[in-house]
């Protein structure tokens, strides 16, 4: 019993976490608490106890942007989305990418591919991409050591491809 209240728990943090994410803006607190209920069966005052409790254990930073507190994912909540995002469900993902209009796979030309093969040394070679329309707007190849570092690479990247493609961009953009 207690066990599924944890995975509950920890899945609606999670929900949140990515929904910071994948937004273009900032979120106020009352913007992200209208975009959680929208996207998922959560209630606000869940909402407001789990952001109470990512801020206490220092999952997110709040900072003045434009004159509002608006909430930032740090590097803790980072590495946490990059481990969990396959726990989230797809459903929830995609409400999520819809209402922020980000590219959304099912309407457009486009093909999410994750494959990979064995190199001449043992290790495993991964290449991840997004072909719009026939052309390759992304690709990213990864050397691995095994084969199942190969299989998780592909099945994280075919799981969630807006949010890997979106947190590499950043990292080049924002720099």
């Amino acid at each position: 019993m207690f066990q599924n209240q944890t995975e509950d728990v920890a899945l609606n943090k999670l929900i949140i976490l990515y929904t910071i994410n994948v937004s273009p803006d900032l979120l106020t607190k009352e913007k992200l608490t209208e975009v959680i209920m929208t996207i998922s069966d959560t209630n606000y005052f869940i909402i407001q106890q789990y952001l109470s409790e990512l801020m206490g254990s220092k999952m997110l930073n709040l900072i003045n942007h434009d004159g509002n507190t608006c909430y930032q994912l740090n590097d803790n909540s980072k590495q946490a989305l990059e481990h969990f995002t396959s726990k989230i469900p797809k459903d929830i993902v995609l409400n999520a990418n819809k209402y922020f209009n980000i590219n959304d796979i099912e309407n457009k030309n486009t093909k999410i591919d994750g494959t990979y093969y064995l190199k001449n040394n043992g290790e495993y070679n991964v290449n991840l991409k997004i072909v719009e329309n026939s052309d390759t707007i992304f690709s990213l190849y990864i050397s691995v050591p095994n084969k199942s570092q190969a299989d998780s690479l592909c099945q994280l990247w075919e799981e969630s491809p807006d949010h890997y493609y979106k947190s590499i961009l950043d990292l080049f953009i924002k720099s």
